[in-house]
């Protein structure tokens, strides 16, 4: 796992839709997401967007990497107006660069629950395109990276149900 202080994985990517991202040269926000096609992915790409506007204003990027079908993300990026670069990962070299894994105690997620997140998991079951593909057991994970590719923070999810911790984000900006 990859904390504040280690070298940041390069990279040079491709996202859906607009210009290429990349590590260095301005701070980056880094988010790995579940599948787009489960509704937990657009709860956290909600909150993810409250805070583009401060991180926008700071001169800090935002990117998000997920799992899941390039048809499917390229219908639901436009659909659902996502204001940030999404790159579709499948074979998961990213994820692993970046240690982030896969929930292996399902069971533990669902136990884990605290009544917002119950909240949050039932709100998000309105948003889901039926069942998720690609992922659905993916943990999330969210990385602030500075200017020089040094990691600034990071967390990574403990459950599927974990979504970016706003606050955090804009606090370890540089």
């Amino acid at each position: 796992m990859l904390g504040p202080g280690d070298p940041a994985p390069a990279f040079r990517v491709q996202p859906i839709f607009g210009l290429p991202v990349h590590t260095g040269g301005r701070p980056l926000v880094v988010l790995f997401l579940r599948s787009l096609s489960g509704g937990l992915a657009r709860a956290a790409i909600t909150e993810a967007e409250k805070a583009l506007l401060r991180l926008d204003t700071a001169g800090v990027g935002m990117v998000a990497f997920t799992r899941c079908d390039l048809t499917l993300a390229r219908d639901y990026v436009p659909r659902q107006h996502v204001l940030f670069p999404i790159v579709v990962e499948p074979d998961n070299a990213r994820f692993d660069a970046w240690g982030v894994g896969r929930d292996r105690g399902l069971v533990r997620s669902l136990l884990g629950l605290r009544p917002d997140t119950v909240r949050t998991a039932l709100a998000s079951l309105g948003l889901a395109r039926g069942r998720p593909e690609g992922g659905a057991d993916q943990l999330p994970a969210e990385f602030v990276v500075g200017a020089d590719g040094t990691i600034l923070y990071a967390r990574y999810g403990r459950t599927i149900f974990d979504l970016p911790d706003v606050e955090a984000l804009c606090a370890a900006l540089p």
